[in-house]
């Protein structure tokens, strides 16, 4: 930083200015980003919590009053979306959609937190090569983790892991210290 000329451009890309030690929006050093002391100044009073400074135009150096405006954290996310992510805008609607994975329900387009969604949570099974070779491993009778490590290929840590998935799922159950089999009654329910 050029301590001398009272101006130099943060790590962000903000243009830091000297304003003092004992300015409302300097750092420990007396140094505040110039845009929020300029749109302070320009709506005459002290910058809100939460409120944000935009720059128009987008860059980050050009502070001049007609380039910035002060906007509200959910104003200012709104500002700055990218495009292709689907996230729903402050007081746009929520229509209903069917469930993706064909069973029929409906569900809104938007989560509660204003998230695009095409599934209803726990509709869309996620492949799983690992989790399916285990599997299909003990369809043929109880294994131990180190043999179901030697038939997948797989490692021990990443053996345990699913099995602690599918035995919380119901799928698989422990029948001796290290040793599991599938739950036939809910297996036949899975095909």
């Amino acid at each position: 930083m050029a301590e001398n000329t009272g101006r130099s451009i943060a790590s962000s890309g903000y243009m830091l200015v000297r304003v003092g030690i004992d300015h409302p929006l300097a750092d420990v050093r007396g140094y505040a980003y110039e845009h929020r002391v300029v749109a302070q100044e320009a709506i005459k009073r002290p910058l809100a919590r939460g409120e944000h400074v935009h720059h128009k135009n987008g860059d980050k150096l050009d502070n001049r009053p007609e380039n910035l405006e002060v906007l509200s954290a959910a104003e200012h996310r709104v500002e700055h979306r990218h495009s292709g992510r689907k996230r729903r805008l402050p007081g746009e609607a929520n229509p209903e959609t069917t469930c993706a994975c064909g069973c029929g329900e409906r569900l809104t387009v938007y989560d509660d937190s204003g998230r695009f969604r095409t599934y209803i949570q726990g509709h869309n099974p996620v492949a799983s090569p690992a989790r399916d070779s285990l599997l299909n491993a003990l369809r043929n009778g109880p294994r131990s983790v180190r043999n179901l490590r030697e038939q997948t290929g797989r490692t021990a840590s990443c053996v345990r892991t699913i099995l602690c998935g599918l035995a919380r799922d119901g799928r698989v159950r422990r029948v001796s210290h290290g040793v599991y089999e599938l739950n036939n009654a809910v297996e036949v329910e899975n095909g």
